[in-house]
């Protein structure tokens, strides 16, 4: 036990996050083979400090080709701007599990490619590359680690590259239930990556888990442990395999 808490609390420290809300998550590694499934997410901030609340929600879809091969499609929009619903960008993911867990070792591994397709007035349109990590160390705990990297391309494109970092742990405490904690870290730019006062950090609890066998939801919050992070985040996904 001594030595979960001492890796929990290296993951914590570790952890730093994204924009005013995020339907983003701390993805796994692992890959099924024909896996189909859609997912809906959805993230709400309430008001703070005479500012309105903002929310945000996604749609995607994801097919599994073999068992180390997924690709995926998202589609995600938000009122962040001018206060109405409007679409902000179309992306395509493709996943490649290089390392699975077996009975030697309790760690799998995946890279995963993005192509963002950004609204002209919502930014410049990105290429990303992203490795995720998930140990089970035995009994009933989970850790996770996400590294993101993404560069802008097109006209509206800024110098550098984008660094981001996600962790999660979790416990299961009944079979169809785990219990955790997320940490979400937008670290800024290779060429301006500022320090913890100016990055967006934020750190919350999390439920996931299954109403049957085809249908999974996750439920949690974020909450700012840094100036730029708003105060508040909830977060609903709904997930329904076919």
């Amino acid at each position: 036990m001594r030595k979960y808490l001492l890796g929990l609390a290296l993951l914590l420290g570790y952890a730093l996050p994204a924009s005013a809300q995020t339907t983003a998550g701390v993805f796994g590694p692992n890959i099924s083979e024909g896996d189909s499934s859609a997912q809906w997410r959805i993230a709400a901030s309430p008001a703070q400090n005479g500012d309105r609340g903002r929310w945000e929600t996604r749609l995607h879809y994801q097919y599994a080709f073999q068992d180390d091969l997924r690709a995926r499609i998202v589609v995600q929009g938000s009122d962040i701007e001018n206060g109405s619903f409007e679409s902000n960008f179309l992306q395509a993911e493709l996943q490649w599990q290089f390392k699975k867990k077996d009975e030697q070792s309790p760690w799998a591994s995946a890279l995963r490619l993005d192509a963002r397709l950004v609204e002209k007035d919502d930014g410049a349109s990105r290429l990303g590359l992203n490795w995720t990590n998930q140990w089970n160390p035995g009994g009933n705990w989970q850790f996770n680690n996400v590294v993101l990297t993404a560069v802008e391309i097109g006209n509206e494109a800024r110098d550098g590259v984008i660094l981001e970092v996600r962790n999660g742990v979790k416990y299961k405490v009944k079979p169809n239930m785990q219990v955790g904690l997320e940490s979400f870290s937008a670290l800024g730019r290779t060429n301006s990556l500022g320090n913890f006062s100016t990055q967006n950090h934020r750190l919350g609890p999390v439920v996931t888990g299954k109403f049957n066998g085809e249908t999974s939801y996750l439920i949690g919050a974020l909450f700012g442990v840094s100036r730029p992070a708003r105060d508040l985040d909830f977060r609903l996904w709904l997930n329904r395999s076919f």
